[in-house]
């Protein structure tokens, strides 16, 4: 298997590049706070989920997929942040907590499937 056959990873390209369209148009005061925050934790979700699937042990890979977890947490608490604060509409909210749901839910399964795999 190869990293682009991996869904996790695919999903977290789509949702950094959302998250990157997103920012694109907030204020520009946000410029070194929520929009930078914003985009490390969505490369870092995807970046993270690479350099565990390329190490040699089960044990790093499960360290780097929690790791990307932990940066998709801190995610969500921004774009709900974003949204209590006026800077993401409802229906992008939506769209963007769908997303980091359902990738919560397929990363927690495949770390779930790295640590049962002998």
């Amino acid at each position: 298997m190869i990293i682009n056959d991996l869904e996790i990873y695919k999903l977290s390209i789509d949702l950094a590049t959302s998250i990157y369209s997103t920012t694109k148009h907030f204020p520009k005061d946000e410029t070194f706070g929520l929009v930078s925050q914003m985009r490390r934790a969505s490369i870092s979700i995807g970046a993270n989920i690479s350099e565990g699937f390329g190490r040699s042990s089960k044990n790093e890979c499960i360290r780097f997929c929690k790791i990307a977890r932990g940066s998709l947490k801190e995610l969500e608490f921004l774009i709900l942040a974003c949204k209590k604060l006026g800077l993401v509409n409802n229906s992008n909210f939506n769209i963007l907590s769908n997303k980091i749901r359902n990738l919560g839910v397929k990363s927690y399964n495949y770390l779930i499937s790295v640590k049962n795999n002998n």
